[in-house]
């Protein structure tokens, strides 16, 4: 299984430089970004074979994850921060996933 990590620090601006082709090229099984810094409909982002899941802040411009896989999930939950964590798991596997951008931890401690 290949898992790839990026915190891509604004995915709109990651696009103009190749995101795409890096993304195809890699071919990871599961794909987790961080710091997307939108919402899902501001950009043209699906990949054949691959589901998508974004949890992106409330606040337009500000943090947010999403993970594209081609494992589907047994279920995806987002506790916590909601507007900040997102975790994707897939137990058969023993493969849990959690993928978290924490943009001032020590507000929330």
């Amino acid at each position: 299984m290949k898992l790839i990590s990026w915190n891509v620090n604004g995915i709109r601006a990651c696009l103009e430089k190749g995101f795409k082709e890096f993304f195809q090229k890699i071919d990871a099984d599961i794909f987790c970004i961080q710091e997307t810094k939108c919402q899902p409909e501001q950009v043209d982002l699906e990949f054949e074979g691959y589901k998508s899941y974004w949890n992106s802040a409330q606040k337009k411009g500000y943090s947010g994850t999403a993970i594209f896989t081609k494992i589907k999930p047994t279920s995806i939950s987002m506790p916590w921060i909601k507007s900040v964590v997102h975790t994707a798991r897939k137990p058969p596997r023993n493969v849990y996933i959690n993928i978290t951008t924490a943009p001032i931890a020590s507000a929330i401690w």
